[in-house]
Protein backbone atom coordinates (compact mmCIF):
# COMPACT_ATOMS: atom_id res chain seq x y z
CA UNK A 1 0.00 0.00 0.00
CA UNK A 2 1.34 3.43 -0.63
CA UNK A 3 1.65 6.02 1.81
CA UNK A 4 -0.77 8.81 2.02
CA UNK A 5 1.02 11.43 0.68
CA UNK A 6 0.14 14.89 2.61
CA UNK A 7 1.15 18.67 2.09
CA UNK A 8 0.65 20.99 4.99
CA UNK A 9 0.37 24.57 4.39
CA UNK A 10 1.62 27.18 6.74
CA UNK A 11 1.75 31.14 5.96
CA UNK A 12 5.19 31.29 7.60
CA UNK A 13 8.13 29.99 9.72
CA UNK A 14 8.54 32.24 12.35
CA UNK A 15 8.81 31.60 15.75
CA UNK A 16 5.20 31.30 16.62
CA UNK A 17 2.82 29.01 17.80
CA UNK A 18 1.30 27.40 14.44
CA UNK A 19 4.77 27.01 13.34
CA UNK A 20 6.34 24.95 16.11
CA UNK A 21 2.56 22.86 16.54
CA UNK A 22 3.18 21.78 12.57
CA UNK A 23 6.55 21.20 12.82
CA UNK A 24 6.17 18.93 15.94
CA UNK A 25 2.87 17.45 14.10
CA UNK A 26 4.95 16.56 11.15
CA UNK A 27 7.93 15.22 13.02
CA UNK A 28 5.31 12.56 14.71
CA UNK A 29 4.19 11.96 11.16
CA UNK A 30 7.24 11.35 9.63
CA UNK A 31 6.99 8.02 12.49
CA UNK A 32 4.02 6.68 10.48
CA UNK A 33 5.01 4.76 7.15
CA UNK A 34 1.54 5.38 5.76
CA UNK A 35 1.81 9.07 5.61
CA UNK A 36 4.34 10.83 3.38
CA UNK A 37 5.19 14.06 4.60
CA UNK A 38 5.57 17.33 3.30
CA UNK A 39 5.48 21.35 4.17
CA UNK A 40 4.85 24.38 1.64
CA UNK A 41 5.64 27.61 3.52
CA UNK A 42 3.93 30.69 1.53
CA UNK A 43 6.47 33.31 3.08
CA UNK A 44 9.35 31.91 2.03
CA UNK A 45 11.86 31.11 4.75
CA UNK A 46 12.57 32.08 8.00
CA UNK A 47 13.48 31.43 11.89
CA UNK A 48 12.06 27.57 11.82
CA UNK A 49 12.24 26.86 7.88
CA UNK A 50 16.02 24.87 9.28
CA UNK A 51 14.11 22.64 11.89
CA UNK A 52 11.61 21.50 9.78
CA UNK A 53 15.36 20.37 7.34
CA UNK A 54 17.27 19.38 10.33
CA UNK A 55 14.30 16.39 11.26
CA UNK A 56 14.04 15.84 7.48
CA UNK A 57 10.84 16.97 6.68
CA UNK A 58 11.11 17.92 2.73
CA UNK A 59 9.37 21.72 2.81
CA UNK A 60 9.11 23.99 0.08
CA UNK A 61 9.12 28.27 0.16
CA UNK A 62 7.06 29.89 -1.56
CA UNK A 63 7.34 33.74 -2.61
CA UNK A 64 3.91 35.35 -1.22
CA UNK A 65 3.91 39.17 0.52
CA UNK A 66 0.80 39.59 1.72
CA UNK A 67 -3.27 37.77 2.22
CA UNK A 68 -4.41 39.66 -1.78
CA UNK A 69 -1.23 38.98 -3.11
CA UNK A 70 -2.02 38.19 -7.18
CA UNK A 71 0.50 36.92 -8.73
CA UNK A 72 0.12 33.81 -11.63
CA UNK A 73 3.20 32.56 -11.65
CA UNK A 74 3.19 31.54 -7.89
CA UNK A 75 -0.46 30.06 -8.43
CA UNK A 76 0.68 27.96 -11.14
CA UNK A 77 3.91 26.99 -8.79
CA UNK A 78 1.00 25.71 -6.10
CA UNK A 79 -1.01 23.82 -8.37
CA UNK A 80 1.76 22.08 -9.87
CA UNK A 81 3.13 21.60 -6.33
CA UNK A 82 -0.34 20.00 -5.16
CA UNK A 83 -0.66 17.60 -7.92
CA UNK A 84 1.90 15.91 -6.57
CA UNK A 85 -0.07 14.76 -3.66
CA UNK A 86 -2.86 13.07 -2.42
CA UNK A 87 -4.08 15.88 0.62
CA UNK A 88 -3.63 19.29 1.12
CA UNK A 89 -3.82 20.31 4.84
CA UNK A 90 -4.21 23.88 5.79
CA UNK A 91 -2.81 25.67 8.98
CA UNK A 92 -3.67 29.01 7.63
CA UNK A 93 -5.75 30.90 5.24
CA UNK A 94 -4.80 32.34 1.77
CA UNK A 95 -7.12 33.03 -1.13
CA UNK A 96 -4.50 32.39 -4.05
CA UNK A 97 -3.71 29.22 -2.20
CA UNK A 98 -6.73 28.08 -1.11
CA UNK A 99 -8.14 28.49 -4.97
CA UNK A 100 -5.29 26.41 -6.25
CA UNK A 101 -6.28 23.78 -3.75
CA UNK A 102 -9.71 23.85 -5.05
CA UNK A 103 -8.50 23.74 -8.82
CA UNK A 104 -6.44 20.13 -7.84
CA UNK A 105 -9.33 18.66 -6.57
CA UNK A 106 -7.56 17.22 -3.91
CA UNK A 107 -8.89 16.41 -0.31
CA UNK A 108 -8.86 19.54 1.73
CA UNK A 109 -8.28 19.67 5.57
CA UNK A 110 -8.31 23.17 7.33
CA UNK A 111 -7.11 23.49 11.20
CA UNK A 112 -8.41 26.14 12.70
CA UNK A 113 -5.79 27.58 15.00
CA UNK A 114 -7.51 30.21 16.26
CA UNK A 115 -5.02 33.57 15.24
CA UNK A 116 -8.70 35.63 14.79
CA UNK A 117 -6.82 38.40 16.01
CA UNK A 118 -9.37 39.51 18.85
CA UNK A 119 -9.03 43.19 19.87
CA UNK A 120 -6.75 44.62 16.92
CA UNK A 121 -9.11 46.89 14.56
CA UNK A 122 -9.93 45.08 11.46
CA UNK A 123 -9.44 47.11 7.72
CA UNK A 124 -11.17 46.92 4.85
CA UNK A 125 -8.51 44.07 3.65
CA UNK A 126 -9.05 42.24 6.47
CA UNK A 127 -12.87 42.39 6.19
CA UNK A 128 -12.45 40.75 2.18
CA UNK A 129 -10.14 37.79 3.20
CA UNK A 130 -12.43 36.70 6.10
CA UNK A 131 -15.47 36.69 3.39
CA UNK A 132 -13.13 34.30 1.42
CA UNK A 133 -12.20 32.29 3.76
CA UNK A 134 -15.72 31.56 4.99
CA UNK A 135 -16.77 30.66 1.29
CA UNK A 136 -13.57 28.47 0.76
CA UNK A 137 -14.50 26.93 4.62
CA UNK A 138 -18.04 25.97 3.63
CA UNK A 139 -17.48 24.91 0.16
CA UNK A 140 -14.54 23.66 -0.38
CA UNK A 141 -12.67 21.51 2.20
CA UNK A 142 -13.76 18.42 3.03
CA UNK A 143 -13.21 18.54 6.91
CA UNK A 144 -12.00 20.99 9.98
CA UNK A 145 -10.50 20.63 13.29
CA UNK A 146 -10.12 22.64 16.03
CA UNK A 147 -7.73 23.15 18.84
CA UNK A 148 -10.01 24.17 21.41
CA UNK A 149 -13.65 24.07 22.19
CA UNK A 150 -13.33 28.04 22.25
CA UNK A 151 -11.68 27.94 18.53
CA UNK A 152 -14.59 25.72 17.34
CA UNK A 153 -17.25 28.29 18.74
CA UNK A 154 -15.64 31.29 17.48
CA UNK A 155 -15.06 29.95 14.12
CA UNK A 156 -19.00 28.66 13.72
CA UNK A 157 -19.63 32.30 14.88
CA UNK A 158 -17.46 34.11 12.40
CA UNK A 159 -17.82 31.18 9.35
CA UNK A 160 -20.94 29.97 9.57
CA UNK A 161 -19.42 26.14 9.16
CA UNK A 162 -22.47 24.39 8.32
CA UNK A 163 -21.33 21.89 5.64
CA UNK A 164 -17.61 20.40 6.57
CA UNK A 165 -16.61 17.41 8.98
CA UNK A 166 -15.72 19.39 12.49
CA UNK A 167 -13.69 18.30 15.33
CA UNK A 168 -11.93 19.67 18.14
CA UNK A 169 -8.08 17.56 18.36
CA UNK A 170 -6.26 19.84 21.19
CA UNK A 171 -2.63 20.45 20.08
CA UNK A 172 -0.30 17.88 21.31
CA UNK A 173 3.16 18.88 23.14
CA UNK A 174 6.49 16.73 22.81
CA UNK A 175 7.85 14.99 26.02
CA UNK A 176 10.70 17.12 26.50
CA UNK A 177 11.74 15.32 30.17
CA UNK A 178 15.43 15.77 29.48
CA UNK A 179 15.17 19.81 28.26
CA UNK A 180 15.54 21.53 31.99
CA UNK A 181 18.80 20.81 34.22
CA UNK A 182 18.74 20.96 37.62
CA UNK A 183 20.94 24.01 37.74
CA UNK A 184 19.83 27.57 38.62
CA UNK A 185 19.57 29.65 35.58
CA UNK A 186 16.96 31.81 36.23
CA UNK A 187 16.23 31.42 40.22
CA UNK A 188 18.12 34.53 42.74
CA UNK A 189 17.60 32.46 45.60
CA UNK A 190 15.95 29.37 47.20
CA UNK A 191 13.54 30.91 48.85
CA UNK A 192 12.16 33.25 46.24
CA UNK A 193 8.77 32.44 45.26
CA UNK A 194 9.21 32.96 40.91
CA UNK A 195 6.06 33.34 38.87
CA UNK A 196 6.73 33.25 35.03
CA UNK A 197 4.86 33.96 32.27
CA UNK A 198 5.98 32.49 28.95
CA UNK A 199 5.03 34.31 25.66
CA UNK A 200 4.83 36.46 22.84
CA UNK A 201 4.64 40.28 23.92
CA UNK A 202 0.94 40.49 22.14
CA UNK A 203 -2.13 42.11 23.29
CA UNK A 204 -4.57 39.23 23.30
CA UNK A 205 -1.73 37.55 26.21
CA UNK A 206 -2.39 40.23 28.62
CA UNK A 207 0.35 40.33 30.44
CA UNK A 208 -0.80 44.16 31.38
CA UNK A 209 -3.53 42.69 33.92
CA UNK A 210 -0.42 40.26 35.54
CA UNK A 211 1.73 43.46 36.16
CA UNK A 212 -1.19 45.08 37.51
CA UNK A 213 -1.37 42.61 40.30
CA UNK A 214 1.75 41.45 40.84
CA UNK A 215 1.82 45.74 42.20
CA UNK A 216 -0.60 45.45 44.30
CA UNK A 217 0.76 41.89 46.01
CA UNK A 218 2.96 42.34 49.49
CA UNK A 219 5.81 40.02 49.84
CA UNK A 220 9.54 40.45 49.81
CA UNK A 221 10.68 37.42 48.17
CA UNK A 222 7.90 37.61 45.00
CA UNK A 223 9.46 37.82 41.85
CA UNK A 224 8.00 37.87 38.04
CA UNK A 225 10.45 36.56 34.92
CA UNK A 226 8.48 37.36 31.68
CA UNK A 227 10.11 35.18 28.73
CA UNK A 228 8.98 35.98 25.31
CA UNK A 229 9.45 39.11 22.71
CA UNK A 230 6.74 41.17 20.67
CA UNK A 231 5.16 44.46 20.01
CA UNK A 232 3.67 45.11 23.67
CA UNK A 233 7.46 44.84 25.04
CA UNK A 234 7.87 48.74 25.10
CA UNK A 235 4.49 49.04 26.87
CA UNK A 236 4.48 46.72 29.07
CA UNK A 237 8.45 47.73 30.50
CA UNK A 238 7.31 51.08 30.66
CA UNK A 239 4.19 50.01 33.08
CA UNK A 240 6.36 47.87 35.01
CA UNK A 241 8.28 51.35 35.72
CA UNK A 242 5.15 53.32 36.21
CA UNK A 243 3.87 50.82 38.93
CA UNK A 244 7.66 50.93 40.49
CA UNK A 245 7.89 46.96 40.40
CA UNK A 246 11.36 47.13 38.65
CA UNK A 247 12.19 45.22 41.08
CA UNK A 248 10.15 42.32 41.16
CA UNK A 249 10.03 42.00 37.02
CA UNK A 250 12.13 40.66 34.73
CA UNK A 251 11.94 40.74 31.33
CA UNK A 252 14.29 37.61 29.68
CA UNK A 253 13.61 37.69 25.98
CA UNK A 254 13.62 34.51 24.18
CA UNK A 255 15.41 31.44 26.14
CA UNK A 256 14.83 28.11 27.84
CA UNK A 257 10.88 28.24 28.41
CA UNK A 258 10.86 24.56 29.92
CA UNK A 259 14.41 25.61 32.00
CA UNK A 260 11.85 28.46 33.31
CA UNK A 261 9.34 26.07 34.22
CA UNK A 262 11.11 23.72 36.33
CA UNK A 263 12.71 26.39 38.17
CA UNK A 264 9.26 28.55 38.95
CA UNK A 265 7.01 28.11 41.56
CA UNK A 266 3.91 29.25 39.51
CA UNK A 267 2.76 29.46 36.08
CA UNK A 268 0.23 32.43 35.43
CA UNK A 269 -1.29 33.01 31.76
CA UNK A 270 -3.40 36.22 32.08
CA UNK A 271 -4.35 35.61 28.29
CA UNK A 272 -7.90 36.85 27.39
CA UNK A 273 -9.46 35.21 24.38
CA UNK A 274 -6.53 32.78 23.23
CA UNK A 275 -6.95 30.07 20.90
CA UNK A 276 -4.67 27.54 23.22
CA UNK A 277 -2.05 27.78 26.05
CA UNK A 278 1.05 24.81 24.72
CA UNK A 279 2.64 26.63 27.75
CA UNK A 280 0.01 25.10 30.26
CA UNK A 281 0.54 21.67 29.31
CA UNK A 282 4.43 22.37 29.43
CA UNK A 283 4.08 23.49 32.83
CA UNK A 284 1.80 20.60 33.73
CA UNK A 285 4.84 18.38 32.25
CA UNK A 286 7.10 20.07 35.08
CA UNK A 287 4.25 19.32 37.79
CA UNK A 288 3.71 23.27 38.19
CA UNK A 289 0.70 25.09 38.99
CA UNK A 290 -1.27 26.99 36.22
CA UNK A 291 -3.37 29.92 36.69
CA UNK A 292 -5.58 31.12 34.20
CA UNK A 293 -8.26 33.81 34.09
CA UNK A 294 -12.19 32.84 32.92
CA UNK A 295 -11.82 34.90 29.64
CA UNK A 296 -8.92 33.29 28.39
CA UNK A 297 -10.53 30.92 26.28
CA UNK A 298 -9.07 27.71 25.01
CA UNK A 299 -6.70 27.79 27.83
CA UNK A 300 -9.29 28.07 30.36
CA UNK A 301 -10.85 25.08 29.07
CA UNK A 302 -7.06 22.89 29.60
CA UNK A 303 -6.75 24.14 33.24
CA UNK A 304 -10.59 23.92 34.37
CA UNK A 305 -10.66 20.19 33.64
CA UNK A 306 -7.68 19.44 36.29
CA UNK A 307 -7.73 22.18 38.57
CA UNK A 308 -10.94 24.16 37.99
CA UNK A 309 -9.86 26.63 41.05
CA UNK A 310 -6.73 27.74 39.43
CA UNK A 311 -9.69 29.61 37.25
CA UNK A 312 -9.81 33.11 38.51
CA UNK A 313 -12.10 35.92 37.09
CA UNK A 314 -10.41 39.43 38.12
CA UNK A 315 -7.09 40.88 39.35
CA UNK A 316 -8.23 40.77 42.93
CA UNK A 317 -8.49 37.41 43.05
CA UNK A 318 -5.20 36.39 41.19
CA UNK A 319 -3.25 38.77 43.70
CA UNK A 320 -5.40 36.76 46.75
CA UNK A 321 -4.80 33.37 45.32
CA UNK A 322 -0.67 34.03 44.74
CA UNK A 323 -0.91 35.65 48.18
CA UNK A 324 -1.96 32.04 49.53
CA UNK A 325 -0.11 30.16 47.36
CA UNK A 326 3.27 31.91 48.97
CA UNK A 327 2.13 31.08 52.14
CA UNK A 328 1.43 27.11 51.17
CA UNK A 329 4.36 24.72 52.76
CA UNK A 330 5.70 23.05 49.41
CA UNK A 331 5.80 19.74 50.47
CA UNK A 332 2.06 19.72 50.13
CA UNK A 333 2.28 19.68 46.30
CA UNK A 334 3.77 16.49 45.64
CA UNK A 335 0.02 14.34 44.87
CA UNK A 336 -0.38 17.55 42.87
CA UNK A 337 2.54 17.61 40.71
CA UNK A 338 2.43 14.49 39.77
CA UNK A 339 -1.42 14.25 39.38
CA UNK A 340 -0.53 17.44 36.62
CA UNK A 341 2.47 15.18 35.04
CA UNK A 342 -0.50 12.48 34.65
CA UNK A 343 -2.80 14.72 32.90
CA UNK A 344 -0.30 16.45 30.66
CA UNK A 345 0.37 13.14 29.05
CA UNK A 346 -3.17 13.13 27.48
CA UNK A 347 -1.74 16.00 25.38
CA UNK A 348 0.86 14.19 23.60
CA UNK A 349 1.73 14.69 19.82
CA UNK A 350 1.04 11.03 19.25
CA UNK A 351 -2.54 11.33 20.43
CA UNK A 352 -2.80 14.54 18.68
CA UNK A 353 -1.46 12.85 15.56
CA UNK A 354 -3.31 9.28 15.58
CA UNK A 355 -6.77 12.16 15.76
CA UNK A 356 -5.48 14.14 12.71
CA UNK A 357 -5.14 10.81 11.18
CA UNK A 358 -8.45 9.64 11.35
CA UNK A 359 -9.60 13.04 9.70
CA UNK A 360 -7.71 12.46 7.10
CA UNK A 361 -8.87 8.77 6.51
CA UNK A 362 -12.52 10.07 7.41
CA UNK A 363 -15.44 10.27 4.08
Amino acid sequence: MLPLKILHIIWSTEMGGISKVVLHLCEEQQKDHELQISVYCAKGKSALFESFEKKGISIFAGQFKGALQISFSSYKECKLLMAKFDLIHFHSYNPLLAFAAKQSGKKIIYTEHGNFGIGRKKKLNDLIVRWMQKQFLNKSIDAISFNSEFTKSTSIHRFGLSRPIKEVIYNGVPVNLNSAHSTNQFRKSENEFLIVAIGRLAQVKRFDRLLTTISKIESSNLRLIIMGTGPEEISLKKQVYDLKITDKVSFVGQGNSLQLLQESNLCVIPSQGEAFGLVAIEAYQKGKQVLVFEDGGGVTEIVKQLEPHSVIKTESELGDLVTSLIQEPIEQNATKMSARKSYAAQFSMQVMSSKIKNLYLSN
